[in-house]
């Protein structure tokens, strides 16, 4: 996987690198065994849906917490002059996230 790093017009640092959901889906192999993953009440990444776009992969760029997604990915895009990375960066989709939590009526109670 390609990554690359380069600044925008305001001088902030992005790092970008290129995101296959093949490859997503390799990684979320839990080599501790298949006892754990069974038990897990998240779905591997093979099974969530994705947007169609997305489907062949995409850009990933990230600057601090901030992330944007650009699809497709350009043939040979590391290759690429930062200023087309700069538009690439102003047209990409941020992605919003979410901060998983854990049931805070059991979480307090101290008797799991």
């Amino acid at each position: 996987m390609p990554k690359r790093q380069f600044h925008d017009a305001t001088g902030a640092s992005w790092d970008v690198w290129d995101v296959r959901p093949s490859d997503a889906a390799r990684s979320s192999y839990d080599r501790r065994g298949a006892d754990r993953e069974s038990s897990s009440s998240e779905a591997p990444l093979s099974t969530l849906p994705l947007d169609p776009m997305l489907q062949n992969g995409w850009l990933c760029f990230q600057a601090g917490v901030e992330r944007r997604r650009f699809a497709p990915i350009p043939p040979d895009w590391w290759e690429l002059p930062d200023g087309v990375l700069r538009v690439m960066l102003e047209i990409a989709n941020p992605v919003i996230t979410t901060l998983r939590t854990r049931d805070t009526t059991q979480a307090g109670r101290g008797d799991a």
